[in-house]
């Protein structure tokens, strides 16, 4: 799971807290030279899909599951997984994108356009699916980053993957084999 919100969270079961991370979700950033927010929702998505492309992402994985610095490049899906955003919304467009290694998303890309109408521009944030080491580019730029995450199970991370970890599972078992 993956916290977006600007605001603060908690997961609940039976009364327990599971997951409260310790920062908001996403952090939002100006799309480097990104035109104005059209003024038509289909133009707006047009200019989402567009600015979409721009970004580039790879994830650096390790053992025990690969070799030291494996680097893989992920793919965007073509089209967007949802749209929000509204007249009282803080954004009043956006869209959530995924960027995939095969068929498992890694990245979520959010674009949105916010702001007055004579200021409105367009804002990006990643939250990761992962806990290997990421980067994205935007224009060939380093514009967000995530170091390897020692424990994907931390309750108090934006990310948290519930059950056991598979790194430290695998590298349990195989010390246990020896």
């Amino acid at each position: 799971l993956q916290s977006v919100p600007s605001k603060g969270l908690k997961a609940l079961k039976h009364r327990d807290t599971v997951w409260e991370p310790a920062q908001k979700g996403c952090q939002f950033s100006p799309v480097p030279n990104a035109p104005k927010p059209a003024d038509t929702a289909t133009e707006r998505l047009t200019q989402m899909k567009t600015l979409s492309r721009r970004f580039g992402a790879e994830l650096t994985k390790a053992p025990p599951f690969y070799s030291e610095g494996s680097t893989w490049q992920l793919r965007l899906l073509p089209k967007q997984l949802a749209r929000y955003g509204g007249p009282k919304a803080t954004a009043f467009d956006g869209a959530i994108f995924v960027f995939c290694h095969d068929t498992d998303p890694e990245l979520i890309l959010l674009l949105e356009a916010s702001g007055e109408a004579n200021e409105a521009a367009w804002f990006f944030a990643f939250a990761p699916l992962t806990g290997w080491e990421a980067k994205v580019k935007c224009d060939e730029k380093v514009v967000w980053s995530q170091p390897r995450l020692q424990s994907v199970n931390d309750p108090k991370l934006t990310y948290i993957k519930f059950g056991p970890d598979p790194v430290t599972t695998k590298t349990r078992l195989q010390e246990a084999s020896k």
